[in-house]
């Protein structure tokens, strides 16, 4: 999967689930948090999301800003987490 489509899925998750429109859609680089899009409970729905979308796993030492802050963290976190050897998107 491309990191492309990962991302469009990741953005269309956080448009639909957190009351954006998609003329408010944050920049990919914009702190989801600082921007209040998204807060701590919306962090859980978002790891539980996923979870079931990509069968991708959050552990507890993984829920920091580094993966997270970000559509284009939550992007590379998916990307490396489906691909953990490093072999480029599928």
């Amino acid at each position: 999967m491309s990191d492309t489509t990962i991302e469009a899925r990741v953005r269309g998750y956080i448009v639909s689930n957190f009351l954006l429109t998609p003329e408010t859609t944050p920049a990919r680089d914009a702190s989801l948090l600082n921007e209040g899009i998204i807060d701590s409970m919306g962090y859980l729905q978002v790891f539980k999301w996923l979870d079931d979308e990509f069968g991708v796993r959050v552990a507890d030492h993984e829920m920091v800003p580094a993966n997270f802050e970000t559509v284009a963290n939550i992007t590379a976190f998916v990307t490396r987490k489906l691909d953990p050897q490093g072999e480029g998107a599928r």
